[in-house]
C-alpha cells in the first residue's frame, strides 16, 4: 500500500463512525483530510473529525529507508460543542464518546482491509476542553508503518 492508500483507509475508516454502525456518535458524517482552524467551524460542522498527514521530511527514519516501509503520522481531531454540564464539573460524556469510537474505528484490520499490513501504534487520546471555551476535542496521533507496495 502506498502512504496515500493508508491514508484514504484513515479516513474511511473514520467515516464509518455512525450510530448505525454501532457506534456512540455519527462524527463520521463529517470527516475533514486537512487540518480545518476549529474556530471557523459552524453549529452544523459538529461532530466532526479533522485527520491529516502529520508528516515531516526530516523525520524520515532510517529504518524505513533500510526496509523500504514507511511511517505515516495522523494527526486525528475529534471536536465538538461544549455541553452546558461542561461548565459544571460534570464529566464531558459526548468527548468520551468521540474517544471510545476513534479507538474502536482505528484498528489495524480496519485500516489493511485492502491488503497490505502494517503496524499502528496510538499516541494519546485524551478528551481537552476548557469551561471557558465552546469548543472540545479529543486530539489522538497514530503512527502506522506499512512496506509501500
Amino acid at each position: 500500500m502506498t502512504r496515500e492508500q493508508v491514508s484514504a483507509a484513515i479516513v474511511t475508516a473514520l467515516q464509518a463512525i455512525l450510530v448505525a454502525n454501532g457506534y456512540n456518535t455519527n462524527a463520521g458524517q463529517r470527516v475533514y483530510r486537512f487540518p480545518v482552524p476549529i474556530d471557523q467551524l459552524n453549529d452544523g460542522d459538529f461532530p466532526c473529525i479533522l485527520a491529516f498527514d502529520a508528516f515531516q521530511p526530516d523525520s524520515i527514519r532510517p529504518s524505513d529507508k533500510e526496509t523500504d516501509s514507511v511511517t505515516l503520522t495522523m494527526e486525528i481531531l475529534a471536536v465538538d460543542r461544549q455541553e452546558e454540564s461542561w461548565r459544571n464539573g460534570t464529566l464531558p460524556t459526548k468527548l468520551n464518546n468521540l474517544r471510545a469510537d476513534m479507538k474502536k474505528a482505528l484498528t489495524v484490520p480496519a485500516i489493511f482491509t485492502s491488503g497490505g499490513s502494517g503496524t499502528m501504534r496510538r499516541l494519546g487520546a485524551e478528551p481537552m476542553y476548557d469551561a471557558e471555551t465552546p469548543i472540545g476535542l479529543v486530539s489522538m496521533k497514530i503512527e502506522l508503518t506499512f512496506g509501500e507496495a
